[in-house]
């Protein structure tokens, strides 16, 4: 997952005048220095004296968030300390969720917005690791959960002709919801979210 945010020139937008640029993240301080001085922001010159162009704060104007997955309300997590450094913060998070969801093999996008979907706790969600978490994207509703419970945990040691019959005549859908309510989480879009306090 990438993301870049366009940062503008406070001042001159104040002014009526539109002045900034699209940025990756994260931004490291040579390269900001230099958005600065294209922007009209005071800035610092190749000897390290600061240049003062009569206007020192920036904006971020809008956002961009590369994924698979479309992700509701991930700008409240980009948004969530609007600085310059506040958002290298969140491109250093939003890495080591990748590199932590592949070494835990789960789907860094699909979790990162099951959970999203299931609190809008920033900083839950941002202090939180990728083990506090378990997305069973096959289990979309209570009656593929009440049928893995009872298939895939062997509570029911069945033959597969009993397995038949039982599929039939059990309300897989029921004996779901019932357990829903013993799981911290929650069904969501990109399956059932599990959360381990």
């Amino acid at each position: 997952m990438k993301s870049k945010v366009w940062i503008g020139n406070l001042g001159k937008y104040n002014e009526g005048v539109l002045m900034g640029e699209w940025v990756p993240l994260p931004i490291d301080e040579e390269a900001q220095n230099k958005l600065f001085k294209r922007i009209g922001l005071e800035y610092y010159d190749d000897a390290g004296n600061l240049i003062e162009t009569g206007y020192e704060e920036y904006f971020i104007g809008d956002y961009d968030f590369e994924s698979s997955v479309h992700i509701v309300d991930i700008h409240y997590l980009i948004y969530f300390d609007p600085t310059i450094r506040g958002l290298n913060d969140f491109a250093a998070w939003l890495a080591r969720w990748e590199h932590d969801c592949k070494e835990s093999q789960q789907n860094a996008e699909e979790l990162l917005a099951a959970i999203i979907e299931y609190t809008s706790d920033v900083g839950m969600i941002l202090d939180s690791k990728v083990e506090d978490w378990l997305l069973h994207s096959d289990i979309q509703s209570a009656y593929d959960l009440g049928r893995m419970l009872v298939f895939e945990r062997d509570f029911v040691n069945a033959t597969p002709n009993e397995k038949h019959q039982l599929t039939m005549y059990f309300n897989f859908e029921s004996y779901g919801e019932d357990e829903l309510y013993n799981i911290s989480g929650m069904l969501t879009h990109y399956g059932l979210l599990e959360h381990f306090d």
